[in-house]
């Protein structure tokens, strides 16, 4: 069971490179006319999801990717996750059975990162509707640890109010059992994203940049902004 979309372009919005990162406008300027070419394509397409890389080349084999993503690092760093949360947010999927017409969101975050033995590979995720609700509340932030998420503290100011309910997440510890802890002040990322399978006929090798995936409408259209790589 499940949604399947077929990727079958890949647009580059213009973007402008930072030390940490990449900088987007959003919405783009181009996006209108992207959105009007694709639907007029003879199978009608529409915006599925967006992809980055995060490639670097080891320094004694420039055949070779540094391995950065692993469950002892990060799958997608705090700014990433937060980021995917907004824009599903703003992409939500049209649905019958909503009262407001509207219901979560199909939005893929596509990431072509290098393996264990140095090649390259896709993998997909999204963030769960409970990230998307912190994000919406503005509860959550990002941490100098890219694998941590930091809880924001209230603010009773009138002009920037901020409540934060306790949030708690559980985990088994080096005995097996199950222990429940306070996300106060920061939590593991993971906690927020759900996997996406993803197959692919070939292998894609390019530099850091983020895309815009074109692909047959059985996602709804999406749109993004800033990706940190």
């Amino acid at each position: 069971m499940g949604v399947k979309a077929v990727v079958e372009a890949i647009y580059e919005p213009p973007q402008q490179g930072e030390i940490d990162g990449l900088t987007l406008g959003w919405p783009w300027e181009d996006e209108p006319r992207i959105r009007q070419i694709s639907a007029a394509a003879s199978t009608p397409l529409t915006v599925v999801g967006y992809i980055f890389t995060d490639l670097d080349p080891t320094p004694e084999d420039r055949t070779k990717n540094v391995y950065k993503r692993h469950p002892q690092s990060f799958f997608l760093s705090s700014l990433e996750a937060i980021f995917a949360a907004t824009v599903q947010k703003a992409n939500l999927t049209p649905s019958k059975s909503s009262p407001t017409g509207q219901y979560a969101s199909r939005l893929v975050t596509a990431v072509l990162t290098a393996t264990a033995d140095g090649q390259v590979d896709v993998s997909a995720y999204q963030v769960s509707e409970q990230a998307v609700a912190m994000v919406e509340a503005d509860m959550i932030e990002a941490s100098i640890d890219p694998g941590i998420v930091r809880v924001k503290d209230e603010d009773r100011t009138h002009d920037s109010a901020r409540y934060v309910p306790d949030v708690f997440f559980s985990y088994k510890n080096e005995y097996g059992l199950e222990v429940k802890k306070s996300a106060k002040p920061c939590f593991p990322v993971e906690y927020l994203l759900v996997n996406v399978r993803f197959c692919s006929r070939f292998c894609l090798v390019s530099y850091i940049s983020p895309w815009r995936l074109l692909g047959h409408p059985w996602f709804p259209p999406k749109s993004f902004a800033h990706v940190p790589v």
